[in-house]
């Protein structure tokens, strides 16, 4: 807990995971959102990049469990020092094996272990601006969806089990528009009271 030094009342500490699809414009939210509340980004891509392959089947098969376990010892450390932490992560591909739940379970204990908030946000944007931001940003990683009709649309099958599989108390947010629109849903989101939140998801120190 912080104290909100114009009310001197006890401020709860955010965890805020962003997640969505490649080229949804997650990595450009979870930015802009760390510079506006003063907090670190723990990005997916950043701890990615270490490994011998960040991308592609080998990453999914060799590297993907050590990324996401370290990302997962950074928030508990940031968490367990005071800090906000907005996590820029895929969490997509888990839907395939168990395991989508879990982790949305581990984020709510860890956070309501810490005396923290957990949001969960989901960037998503129609498929024609999707095909059109990833062709835009000329990513060799997306050739697999790219290069085939059967590559996007086993891509774009993928598409609705995640936003199934969001938690009902986050916020699925579109990017198809002025980003300073997206921008402001969200912190209307973030800025919600207490009360209108999942109360198993924190604690309320007095």
């Amino acid at each position: 807990m912080r104290l909100n030094p114009e009310s001197n009342t006890q401020v709860p500490k955010k965890l805020v995971i962003i997640t969505g699809s490649s080229g949804t414009g997650k990595s450009t939210l979870a930015q802009a959102l760390g510079k506006d509340l003063g907090c670190p980004v723990v990005s997916k891509d950043i701890y990615a990049s270490v490994f011998p392959a960040s991308h592609g089947l080998e990453y999914e098969e060799k590297y993907r469990p050590e990324v996401y376990e370290l990302i997962q010892k950074v928030i508990i450390v940031l968490l367990s020092r005071g800090c906000d932490v907005v996590a820029d992560v895929v969490y997509s591909k888990e839907v395939q094996i168990p395991g989508w739940n879990g982790l949305i379970e581990w984020h709510q204990q860890t956070a309501k272990r810490y005396n923290a908030i957990v949001e969960f946000i989901r960037v998503v944007v129609p498929e024609k601006t999707l095909r059109g931001y990833l062709i835009g940003r000329g990513s060799q990683f997306d050739n697999d969806k790219l290069s085939s009709p059967e590559g996007w649309n086993s891509f774009m099958r993928e598409q609705p089990i995640y936003i199934n599989t969001h938690p009902a108390n986050g916020l699925v947010v579109r990017n198809d528009r002025p980003f300073t629109e997206t921008f402001a849903e969200v912190k209307t989101f973030l800025s919600r009271p207490l009360y209108q939140r999942p109360s198993q998801i924190y604690q309320v120190v007095y």
